[in-house]
């Protein structure tokens, strides 16, 4: 019953972050100032949970805890800047292939740095999802010199975003989640300012509706979907939440269909079948919570 909730929550945390390409699509601003406009609504609006979490556990200083999200806030600043640089560089299928190669490369990490391991289940529903997602970007896959810089950033930042994930399980950040994720929020949106003032002129007017994109940007896939994602990867197995996040494709290609009238290709229909099949396998083969 508890690992059923915990999926419920972690589906609901999917289905925001995969509102983020909408979102993005909408706005007309450089990937940097999109990175950390949305990071900075994330720390402002959860600024408040933060402090009242520390008055409640002040044993720990709150300068210790910004230490301890530093390395996961530069990762995610990195990630977020990478993977908006990289899907420009190559084309759609590409990236969306290599960003959702986290099932394959998280089980090294995991390996490396808790030492867990995959249960048999959990190998099999992670190839009957891949399967599905590999049915669906086969057909525009494009191999070509040309996009090779596009296709290593992307894959950098797909490994990025995988280290973020799994140092989460390693800081046991639903112990205390606000502590934990406002911190790193702080740290990738002051790396993201950072940047802008060196590569790009975030001292501009904004248009409105750019305004309201981006504010929506930090709220649903940020504070709700990369906090929910945090939660999740103390609460259930590391493998199990990588593999839901692939689900981000259904959900956008479901949302793009309803707000642009973006028909999916064939091959979603299956592809969607299959991935349903490998996330129900492997989150149903029993929830590890990280070693002592």
């Amino acid at each position: 019953m508890r690992t059923s909730f915990n999926i419920a929550i972690l589906i609901a945390g999917v289905v925001c972050c995969s509102t983020s390409v909408i979102f993005i699509k909408a706005t007309s601003q450089s990937a940097l100032v999109i990175a950390a406009w949305r990071l900075s609504v994330a720390t402002l609006v959860l600024a408040p949970l933060m402090f009242r979490a520390q008055r409640r556990a002040p044993e720990v200083s709150l300068g210790a805890r910004f230490r301890m999200s530093l390395w996961p806030g530069l990762i995610l600043a990195v990630h977020f800047v990478s993977w908006a640089y990289g899907a420009t560089l190559t084309p759609a299928a590409n990236a969306t292939l290599i960003t959702n190669m986290v099932p394959i490369v998280m089980p090294l990490l995991l390996l490396l740095m808790t030492r867990e391991v995959l249960t048999r289940r959990e190998a099999v529903g992670t190839g009957v999802a891949l399967i599905g997602f590999f049915l669906l970007v086969a057909s525009d896959l494009n191999i070509s010199a040309t996009y090779f810089w596009g296709d290593v950033v992307c894959f950098v930042s797909m490994l990025l975003f995988a280290l973020y994930l799994v140092m989460a399980r390693k800081n046991r950040a639903a112990d205390q989640l606000w502590l934990y994720v406002v911190p790193l929020y702080a740290i990738a949106a002051l790396t993201c300012i950072v940047l802008c003032f060196i590569f790009d002129n975030p001292i501009h007017a904004y248009p409105p509706s750019d305004v309201l994109w981006m504010t929506c940007l930090g709220i649903v896939p940020t504070v709700f979907g990369h906090s929910i994602l945090n939660r999740s990867m103390h609460v259930l197995s590391a493998q199990v939440v990588s593999i839901f996040t692939m689900g981000q494709f259904l959900f956008s290609a479901i949302m793009a269909l309803i707000i642009f009238g973006e028909v999916p290709a064939l091959a979603f229909y299956p592809a969607s079948v299959l991935f349903i099949l490998g996330a129900w396998i492997a989150a149903f083969s029993g929830s590890r919570r990280p070693p002592g």
